[in-house]
């Protein structure tokens, strides 16, 4: 190990490297504080530990090309450190302490951000693969990815043009969430408790539980939750939105073959927004529900359910949630399941509704 990082730390000090194949060992270093290059010779098996620490002056950039090569065992980048691993599998990657990493084409990465640390995955779905995500403060971009699942605590999080597959993604706190043309496949997404400022746009939604828990989203004017463009198919609760729905806004999404209901609407606070589900798309949900029932121990069956009994309002339970230009055609029981004290008709809705709401017009 001595005689890997004195070389590192030798020539990096001196003058920029190019890159060239090096034999790393278990528990080396690499550290610089000019631009640096190293490509890895050889497979690391290291059970136990870091299989390497990775630290640069903040202003240069220190890559390590995997080569193609395994680093079975995790990788430590600590203190304002910039570096770019590509090119390889590697079992796990540690970023904390407002480092910046950047990894293209890794497979197999379980990731640990924390303390204001920023990583950014890339490649595309075959070749940049995240197994799982533990970050805390910190932020993450994937793009062209395949993810299975994690964890966010007071992260930044953004996912575009993805797979998320058999695993969940959870978030706490959380705010300025992106999710642009992903498919979600047995992977359900819970947005939770005073997280702000998420958008779903473009996205598919299937063969999960309840597919997208917006359960979390903080109130006030300082918040949103946007969910638009999407596709939710083959779930059981294409969607749930609960209880704070006053920043939410739902729209032009197709909810599909939802076993138990499309989208289901427990708000309890103030809406806010002017029309904020609309232009949605209903078809054949609620064909075998899961005997679900909302607050009032109504059951959960059909196109888009919707409860909005305001608690610190109380009865008329005012401002109601205005649906508009929601349609579609062959789910079970009603298409529309809400009562005239909780929306107020937008126009262009369809029925079937239930039960017998005379403020809603279904055509």
């Amino acid at each position: 190990m001595a005689g890997i990082l004195a070389f590192v730390l030798l020539v990096a000090l001196t003058q920029a490297v190019p890159a060239e194949a090096t034999v790393l060992k278990c528990g080396d270093s690499i550290v610089s504080g000019r631009p640096l290059t190293v490509t890895l010779d050889n497979d690391l098996n290291c059970p136990s530990g870091y299989a390497l620490t990775m630290n640069s002056d903040n202003a240069f950039l220190v890559t390590l090309d995997l080569a193609g090569h395994t680093v079975a065992g995790s990788i430590l980048v600590y203190t304002a450190s910039r570096v770019l691993v590509k090119n390889g599998r590697l079992s796990g990657l540690t970023a904390s302490d407002s480092t910046t990493v950047t990894l293209t084409d890794v497979r197999g990465v379980r990731l640990t951000v924390r303390n204001r640390a920023t990583v950014t995955a890339n490649g595309t779905p075959s070749t940049c693969e995240i197994d799982s995500i533990s970050l805390t403060q910190a932020r993450l971009t994937a793009d062209d990815c395949t993810l299975h699942g994690g964890t966010f605590y007071q992260g930044v999080p953004t996912v575009r043009s993805s797979v998320v597959s058999n695993g969940s993604l959870s978030f706490t706190e959380s705010s300025d969430g992106l999710f642009t043309g992903n498919v979600f496949d047995n992977a359900p997404v819970s947005v939770g408790w005073e997280s702000v400022d998420f958008i779903f746009r473009n996205n598919v939604f299937k063969n999960a539980g309840t597919a997208l828990d917006m359960g979390g989203i903080a109130r006030g004017p300082w918040s949103s939750g946007t969910v638009e463009n999407n596709e939710f198919n083959d779930n059981s609760i294409g969607m749930r939105a609960a209880p704070y729905f006053d920043t939410m806004t739902v729209r032009n999404n197709t909810f599909a073959r939802n076993t138990t209901v499309g989208l289901y609407i427990d708000n309890r606070v103030t809406p806010r927004q002017s029309y904020p589900v609309s232009d949605n798309v209903f078809l054949d949900n609620g064909q075998a529900p899961s005997g679900a029932t909302d607050r009032w121990g109504y059951p959960l069956r059909g196109g888009l359910h919707v409860v909005n009994s305001s608690v610190e309002n109380g009865p008329p339970y005012l401002p109601a949630i205005t649906l508009t230009r929601n349609t579609g055609s062959g789910n079970a029981d009603y298409l529309i399941w809400a009562s005239s004290r909780d929306v107020v008709d937008g126009g262009g809705n369809q029925g079937p509704c239930k039960p017998g709401d005379v403020s809603l017009i279904c055509s």
